[in-house]
């Protein structure tokens, strides 16, 4: 008995093995990923909500302004702790800095906010952009692997195609040679 179509079995099944869990774990934090952008993008609408609530209604009662102030202030933490602290890209940073400067004008009291809500959305459009399209394309791991299967595959097949093509060859009777 020939053990080498069993070793081979084996290793073309732990191969796929390999390949299913990489493909499952990257499907997952694709998952995780947007739970974070829906997370984010309601943490924005809500801290958009706020200010504007703080900024309209001018009759807040001094504990009622606290209140609110508070919220904001959760809000921006929230906010804060779901931006990569480490390794900030610079839409983030730019986030961040906006809802900075808007934090600062609404305390200050300035009636003239839209510049600024205006930059908080647009910053927080290109943060949520960002994820967006890591998200569709992949995790390093997942586009390395799938680079490294496509080169695989593609000379697989054609090592596969050749072999087809030497073996038609040598079976036609077209390399016989006469004497």
């Amino acid at each position: 008995m020939n053990p080498w179509g069993a070793i081979i079995a084996a290793l073309i099944a732990g191969f796929i093995a390999f390949i299913g869990m990489v493909i499952t774990k990257e499907n997952k934090i694709s998952e995780f990923r947007q739970e974070w952008i829906k997370e984010l993008r309601s943490l924005i609408a809500k801290l958009y909500y706020l200010y504007g609530f703080i900024r309209l209604d001018s009759a807040l009662n001094p504990k009622e302004r606290k209140e609110k102030n508070n919220e904001i202030n959760e809000v921006i933490a929230n906010i804060n702790l779901h931006l990569n602290h480490g390794n900030k890209s610079p839409h983030e940073e730019k986030l961040q800095e906006a809802i900075t400067m808007l934090n600062g004008k609404v305390e200050s009291g300035e009636t003239k906010m839209t510049p600024y809500f205006d930059e908080l959305l647009k910053c927080s459009h290109l943060v949520l952009k960002e994820e967006w399209e890591r998200v569709k394309k992949g995790e390093k791991s997942y586009i390395f692997i799938k680079d490294v299967l496509f080169v695989i595959g593609f000379f697989s097949l054609a090592l596969l195609m050749l072999s087809m093509i030497i073996y038609a060859i040598s079976h036609s009777g077209i390399l016989l040679l006469s004497k």
